[in-house]
């Protein structure tokens, strides 16, 4: 299978076709809803460009998808470094999230508790089938 810088126009497309899927799961499934959170992202340090890369991730149709571009009104507003981002929503490591936050390498603004939301229900879904078809879709060298 072919691997694509994360958040890389590429990435997004093929990652828009796992991201339906698991939906769909969840929305026939409805004993482990996703709780249902927006955030606005500003990725610094990308490699595949000069300027910070916006995206947002949003999980109110039932999937945590991640996109270009930013909502009106997100819940709140992750500002990241890209090798973190990834290690967050890639690996799963929500470790390197908390380190990160606590050096000052991530900043948070608006409601931190909708964040934390996310925080039990990623752990508990790290191996799940869209987590691991998104990490095989996911470049890890750059």
């Amino acid at each position: 299978m072919a691997t694509y810088a994360f958040l890389s126009p590429e990435w997004i497309e093929r990652a828009r076709k796992i991201y339906e899927v698991a939906a769909q799961r969840h929305r026939e499934d409805e004993s482990d809803p996703v709780p249902k959170v927006t955030l606005n992202l500003v990725v610094t340090s990308v490699p595949f460009q000069e300027d910070d890369l916006l995206a947002f991730a949003d999980s109110r149709d039932g999937a945590f998808r991640i996109e270009l571009g930013q909502l009106e009104n997100p819940d709140a507003t992750l500002t990241i470094d890209y090798r973190v981002a990834r290690s967050i929503f890639i690996a799963g490591d929500e470790g390197a999230g908390v380190r990160a936050f606590m050096s000052g390498k991530m900043r948070v603004s608006g409601n931190l508790a909708k964040l934390l939301s996310l925080q039990g229900y990623s752990s508990k879904h790290k191996s799940d089938e869209a987590a691991d078809q998104l990490r095989a879709l996911t470049e890890l060298t750059n």
